[in-house]
C-alpha cells in the first residue's frame, strides 16, 4: 500500500490537529503505523484529489490547495516577496519529501496554502525564466500552470496529443521560458523519436488505471475496490 492511498477500515482515527487562517491551513498528520497513507493525490505540490475516508479528508485537506511546508522544510518557490505562490517542486520531489518525513515518526506537520498566486510572475522584458534540465522545466510549468496537464493544454491547443520537437520547443519559448533544449530533449525524449507527449513531459501522467495491477491491492485492473483516484494517490 502506498503512503498516499486509502486508509484501512480498522485504522484508529487520529485526533485531528488543525489550525486555519484565511490563506493557510496547518495540520498534523498523526499515523497509527508506518503503512498508513496520507490520502492525497498530488501533481507537483498541488492537491488534485483527496481520497474519501482518508486521513487527509478527516483533517480538512481540499482539492486545489498546495503544500507549502513539510515539517520544518519550506518548499522552494512558496513566496514571491510577500505573495504566497505555488511551490516549484515536481511530483516525485514532493512525494520523496513526504516519505522522508514519515520515516519512523508518528506525526508529520504540514502547512497548505488555500489561496495563492502563480509563480513565476508574468514575464517582464528584462527577465526570463530558464530551465537547464527537464526537472527544472517541470518545476516551472507546475508553478506557472499549477499542473502539467494545464501546461500541456497551452502547448497543444489543437489537442493533437503529440508534438514535434520543433513545436514543443517553440511552445515553451512562447511561454516565456528559455531552455537548454539539447539537454532537456535528451531527458524527455531519450530515444530521439522527435515526438513529445504529455506522458514524456511528466511520467506521472502515464499511469492508466484500466491496465496492469491495482496500485493499492495489486489485483488486476480495472479494480472493483479502488477507484482511479485512489490508485493515483497510491503511486510512489
Amino acid at each position: 500500500m502506498g503512503l498516499f492511498g486509502k486508509r484501512r477500515d480498522d485504522d484508529v482515527d487520529p485526533v485531528p490537529q488543525v489550525t486555519s487562517q484565511d490563506e493557510t491551513h496547518e495540520v498534523t498528520f498523526q499515523f497509527v503505523d508506518g503503512s498508513e497513507p496520507y490520502g492525497m493525490e498530488l501533481n507537483g505540490g498541488k492537491v488534485i484529489g483527496v481520497v474519501p475516508g482518508s486521513l487527509a479528508e478527516k483533517l480538512g485537506v481540499q482539492e486545489s490547495w498546495c503544500i507549502a511546508q513539510v515539517g520544518a522544510t519550506l518548499l522552494t518557490g512558496t513566496f514571491d516577496g510577500e505573495r504566497r505562490t505555488l511551490a516549484a517542486v515536481t511530483t516525485d520531489e514532493i512525494k520523496a519529501l513526504l516519505r522522508k518525513h514519515r520515516g519512523p515518526e508518528k506525526s508529520v506537520f504540514m502547512v497548505f496554502w488555500t489561496r495563492y498566486g502563480k509563480w513565476p510572475p508574468p514575464r517582464s522584458q528584462d527577465k526570463e525564466y530558464h530551465a537547464a534540465t527537464a526537472e527544472d522545466l517541470r518545476r516551472l510549468l507546475l508553478s506557472k500552470y499549477e499542473t502539467t496537464g494545464n501546461a500541456w493544454e497551452q502547448l497543444d491547443p489543437e489537442d493533437k496529443k503529440t508534438l514535434t520537437q520543433v513545436e514543443f520547443c517553440k511552445g515553451i519559448q512562447d511561454m516565456g521560458i528559455t531552455c537548454n533544449f539539447a539537454k532537456v530533449l535528451v531527458d524527455i525524449d531519450p530515444t530521439d523519436s522527435h515526438k513529445i507527449t504529455l506522458e514524456m513531459l511528466d511520467p506521472f501522467n502515464s499511469f492508466d488505471p484500466s491496465k496492469g495491477k491495482c496500485q493499492v491491492c495489486t489485483l488486476p485492473n480495472p479494480c472493483r475496490s479502488h477507484s482511479p483516484s485512489e490508485q493515483r494517490a497510491a503511486l510512489k
